[in-house]
């Protein structure tokens, strides 16, 4: 029941992902096929978003 969705949008770099977006061009442009994605600019704003509501987020 979209398990595969899920797993698409976690390994999958998205736009808003400064960080994976800047490697994955750097790579494509000098022909390594290694992709690392990092923690999307969205989901970053969210966990702070949490944290103003006085919430301790933590990542494991």
């Amino acid at each position: 029941y979209g398990a595969a969705y899920i797993l698409k949008e976690m390994l999958t770099v998205k736009s808003d992902d400064l960080i994976g977006r800047t490697t994955i061009f750097k790579n494509i442009v000098n022909g390594i096929p290694h992709v690392e994605s990092g923690i999307p600019e969205s989901f970053q704003i969210l966990i702070q978003e949490i944290q103003a509501l006085c919430f301790d987020i933590k990542f494991i």
